[in-house]
């Protein structure tokens, strides 16, 4: 039946007006579907689910007593009473529709009398069955429940008895062999009975408590109020369960889990059920897996999950109370890696533990040392009385970095660098104040290490700063913001330009031109620098050989670039130089790399093999800033330098009284004794030159000469030469 509360029609004709004369009679109480062939109409009476089919019996390709032959043989349609329209009157016909299940038979053309006559019979027929047959599916349903129900309790009787035989036998067995201490208490208090586990583990024999008050026994004086409420909840129906201690026989406190609840008989509490579990080895277990959580496996001391706990608690005690007053130390141990390289992690963890040691000792018993993890530790200091008092405690620390440790038979001095939050009322958050002393360490690392910083507001800002500036950094370097100049390197003999050295500017899209001074420290923090020197190395490769190729008189030149210690312990330097040498296709000779005495002295067996195969292919190698650290001739000898560049501050006061002209003259010697070539920069003004002229020096660069200048103006000084202003 549709929705609408109109029983449905599937009227099937191949001439559409027959179709369209069944549907003017039927329409007004009937909802019509029509088919115009056989196929179409075995679809629809599975699809739309007719009360009855009006079948026309001479149809093409399917008549009538094949379609009804089909929706006879299928179940979905088989019920569907189904009349034939036909034509024809022989009997054999109607016998040929009734034998195939057809319900009646109406003949063209339609009496509209006889037509609603037929249908309201066969739809009223249709609805009486369904209706009965649907009383008789629910009175077998019903038939069939009430016999599955009589066998289902029968069943549940029999399973019932059994059950409870088995039952008391099960509780019997549980009663006495369970590991739990179980004891059956009168509603007045006096045990009735305990099983063999309450034995082993309080230590009593039956006869020993049967009879006599629990409390008495085994409950602890001062938790003899809870086990009464205990004992009144359980009575008011409740069940309890908690951890308590209880005592043993021979005295013992033992931490147990109590779980007691109401023995009922016919729904009338009789007494009480109470079992414990001895929970001692849980217990330790929890103890050691909390120390675990909030101390360092390798020093004991706590680890940064307790340190902040403790500084929220500072907190908490500072909004409270106005003379309270507490700072934060972050401590950190310079070149600390240098100790895990050379005498091994072990050696290292060992240091770790005699330094936290030592701190410990001297701080007070108030405070806290953490480690924070590797080689950084944090120190809480509660209740001071001012700043004097914190710096006093950094000062011990401090001293005990300078100290030496013997590990191993390996004497260690190692120093520390720290930072310090004094003022921390401001403060809501202990990450915070954690920050401002990360900050204020690391300041003091920037500062020379080996010394302590206090921290202030403006060192947060810097910070921020820093990590501004880094983003935009990262962004320059992808978004082509990187620009280089380059300044020329002269021959001293006749101020002829030789060369020039590459150096990376930044062009800032707000700020301009942005020095090096203020992005290359950033950069080698990072690993920024790794794709900022590859540019630094492709442009300068690519614009040297552009000049080499359109430039008169620029055939000769050559290209310095600096290569940072980050840089040269990038596996993939050497490689990037070869391939970058070989795309631009530059001769290698016209390449120097120049290189400080820090790289070679911190990283001596890495840096030899790579500049081995930097010399195989003909690069030139520069010592920069020789004098200014370990100018080591052995180094010289051993990496193949080729030439020297005497450092900008030798070179500031030569011409001065007293000045380091000496110095000067000794490394020139030194270069010419050892067949190096010599540069000297920095060189600002004419009595500089003269003296270096005068000196033999070979090559000079400086602002005497050229500022670093942009690609146009170099190619300038290229067509037309240096010009010195006097």
């Amino acid at each position: 039946m549709d929705i609408s509360g109109k029983r449905k029609i599937l009227i099937v004709d191949d001439v559409p007006t027959n179709i369209t004369v069944l549907t003017q009679i039927l329409m007004s109480d009937y909802k019509m579907v029509c088919a115009t062939n056989g196929r179409d109409a075995l679809k629809l009476s599975a699809s739309s689910c007719p009360d009855l089919i009006l079948l026309d019996i001479m149809m093409p390709d399917m008549d009538g007593y094949a379609v009804c032959r089909q929706l006879k043989s299928q179940d979905e349609t088989r019920n569907i009473p189904v009349i034939f329209l036909t034509a024809k009157k022989e009997e054999e016909d109607e016998v040929k529709g009734l034998e195939l299940g057809a319900v009646d038979y109406i003949s063209k053309p339609f009496s509209p009398v006889i037509l609603k006559h037929k249908v309201r019979i066969h739809m009223e027929l249709k609805l009486h069955r369904d209706n009965l047959e649907e009383i008789i599916q629910e009175r077998t349903i019903e038939i069939s429940k009430s016999h599955k129900k009589l066998h289902q309790e029968i069943t549940e009787r029999i399973q019932v008895q059994k059950s409870l035989i088995e039952q008391r036998a099960y509780f019997l067995h549980l009663f006495e062999n369970s590991p739990q201490a179980i004891m059956i208490v009168a509603p007045d208090g006096k045990v009735v009975e305990v099983n063999k586990g309450f034995e082993k583990i309080f230590g009593y024999a039956v006869n020993e408590i049967k009879g006599k008050y629990s409390k008495n026994l085994i409950v602890p004086e001062d938790m003899i109020a809870e086990d009464d409420t205990f004992h009144k909840n359980i009575l008011a129906g409740k069940t309890i369960t908690k951890e308590t201690f209880r005592s043993r026989k021979n005295g013992d406190l033992l931490p147990v889990t109590f779980l007691g609840y109401p023995a009922k008989v016919k729904n009338q509490i009789e007494g009480l059920f109470i079992l414990y579990d001895d929970i001692s080895e849980r217990k330790k277990f929890e103890a050691q897996m909390l120390h675990q959580s909030f101390h360092d496996p390798l020093t004991g001391i706590p680890n940064r999950a307790l340190l902040m706990e403790r500084i929220n608690r500072s907190l908490e005690r500072s909004n409270r109370r106005k003379d309270y007053q507490f700072a934060v130390l972050m401590v950190d141990l310079d070149n600390f890696k240098s100790v895990n390289d050379s005498i091994g992690h072990l050696a290292g963890d060992k240091f770790l533990i005699q330094f936290s040691d030592q701190v410990r000792h001297c701080i007070r018993s108030t405070d806290t040392i953490a480690r924070m993890g590797g080689d950084e530790f944090a120190v809480l200091l509660e209740e001071i009385s001012g700043p004097r008092e914190v710096f006093k405690i950094a000062k011990r620390i401090f001293n005990i970095g300078k100290s030496s440790f013997f590990i191993e038979r390996n004497e260690i001095t190692i120093s520390a660098s720290i930072g310090v939050v004094i003022e921390t009322k401001s403060y809501d958050r202990s990450e915070n104040i954690i920050r401002d002393a990360d900050i204020a360490m690391y300041r003091a690392k920037e500062n020379g290490k080996s010394s302590f910083r206090v921290f202030k507001k403006k060192m947060h800002k810097m910070t921020l700063e820093s990590i501004r500036m880094q983003n935009e950094l990262r962004n320059a370097i992808f978004n082509n913001e990187l620009v280089l100049f380059y300044q020329p390197i002269i021959s001293v003999s006749d101020q002829q330009l030789l060369g020039f050295e590459a150096l990376v500017r930044w062009q800032h899209p707000d700020k301009g031109i942005i020095g090096p001074n203020l992005f290359i420290p950033l950069a080698e923090e990072t690993d920024l620098i790794l794709p900022l020197g590859r540019f630094v190395i492709k442009e300068a490769c690519r614009q040297l050989k552009q000049w080499h190729e359109t430039m008169p008189g620029g055939e000769s030149l050559t290209m310095n670039i600096n290569v940072s210690t980050r840089q040269f312990m990038d596996g993939e330097l050497t490689g990037f130089i070869i391939k970058t040498l070989e795309e631009n296709q530059l001769a290698p000779q016209y390449l120097n790399l120049e290189i400080t005495e820090s790289l070679i002295t911190k990283n001596a067996k890495s840096m030899m093999s790579k500049l081995a195969v930097l010399k195989k292919h003909g690069i030139n190698v520069l010592l920069d800033d020789f004098g200014t650290g370990y100018s080591s001739l052995s180094y010289i000898q051993d990496f193949q330098i080729d030439s020297i560049k005497i450092d900008r501050s030798f070179i500031n006061d030569m011409d001065r009284d007293g000045g380091s002209i000496e110095i000067v003259k000794t490394i020139l010697a030194l270069c010419r004794n050892l067949g190096l070539g010599v540069v000297a920069e920095g060189i600002e003004r004419k009595t500089q030159f003269n003296l270096l002229k005068e000196l033999n020096c070979e090559k000079i660069q400086g602002f005497y000469f050229s500022r670093p200048v942009d690609k146009n103006k170099a190619a300038h000084l290229i067509k037309n030469g240096i010009t010195i202003s006097e």
